[in-house]
């Protein structure tokens, strides 16, 4: 719908300016990721040795599709303290990448600390669903 040369309502439609609606979204989801990520830097700055904003770093990386980046955090934050859910990033960064043997080390010690973790017994699920696949010839 054009309202004074301008469009508004559904995605991908031209706005005044010339951008489809969808790149604006693209472009305010991409602030919002650079914000949450300085936010989580910042907050590690503060505390460091928080595990917390080191996870969800690694987590935000995770969501992105940044893997390199989000285990180096992952890692990161569990030199500092072992946590369950930095030890669930890395189980989906191993399943991503089909290190099978990786991720059942880190599902393994995920659960030693938090055994009763809802994410975790999911990713445990996942984990010997992808085992029995692989053991089918």
């Amino acid at each position: 719908m054009l309202v004074e040369g301008k469009s508004v309502g559904h995605a991908g439609e031209i706005i005044g300016d010339g951008r489809k609606t969808s790149d604006c979204l693209q472009i305010r989801f991409t602030e919002s990721q650079r914000r949450s990520e300085a936010e989580f830097r910042h907050a590690a700055a503060v505390d460091p040795s928080s595990t917390a904003a080191l996870t969800a770093l690694a987590e935000d990386y995770d969501a992105r599709g940044d893997t390199h980046a989000a285990r180096a955090e992952a890692e990161a934050a569990l030199r500092i303290h072992e946590s369950a859910e930095a030890y669930l990033v890395l189980v989906r960064l191993d399943l991503q990448e089909n290190k099978i043997a990786a991720a059942t080390q880190d599902i393994e010690r995920a659960l030693q600390l938090e055994p009763a973790n809802p994410a975790g017994q999911e990713l445990k699920r996942a984990l010997t669903a992808k085992l029995a696949e692989k053991s089918q010839p």
